[in-house]
């Protein structure tokens, strides 16, 4: 038993955590610009920029 949540509190709410906080500024970032979301062309450009910007 104490594995398991060993692995939920390391592996599985870090991820959820991280996950969330990233869709929280990818939301930011499109009221910011005033960039509607419905098309998932207009999603993914939000979504790479901010990737390419986290990871460099």
């Amino acid at each position: 038993m104490g594995a398991v949540l060993t692995l939920l509190g390391v592996v599985a709410c870090p991820i959820t955590l991280g996950d969330a906080a990233f869709r929280s500024v990818q939301f930011r970032i499109a009221d910011a610009l005033r960039i509607k979301q419905d098309a998932i062309v207009k999603h993914s450009f939000i979504v790479i920029r901010y990737l390419s910007f986290v990871l460099s």
